[in-house]
């Protein structure tokens, strides 16, 4: 908005009401099982392995993409982005060679 002056300034309700919004969505979610991704893909990869329990990363990215992933990724590590995406790769993920599961399926 901007004042008589023509100088920007800001509707302290709004604003109040975009915070309240934009804190409502938790960076990432701690539950039982652990930390778990809050992208769509992220959680593509985790419905993946909770059903084959293992899949190679080249087979993770196709079955992807027949499920509708447009971005072109030559890893799943892209898809993660986020900070909490990534620390669920870090933590969540289990990397054994070209073979990912998830940790907690051990």
């Amino acid at each position: 908005m901007k004042d008589e002056d023509g100088k920007v300034t800001y509707d302290s309700e709004l604003v109040q009401k975009q915070i309240k919004k934009v804190g409502r969505h938790v960076e990432f979610i701690k539950n039982n099982h652990g930390i778990q991704p809050v992208s769509r893909w992220g959680k593509e990869v985790v419905l993946l392995l909770k059903k084959n329990r293992e899949m190679k990363n080249n087979d993770i990215i196709i079955a992807l993409n027949k499920r509708g992933m447009t971005a072109s990724y030559q890893h799943i590590s892209q898809i993660f982005k986020s900070k909490s995406d990534r620390e669920f790769y870090r933590e969540g993920l289990l990397n054994n060679g070209s073979y990912f599961s998830l940790k907690s399926n051990e």
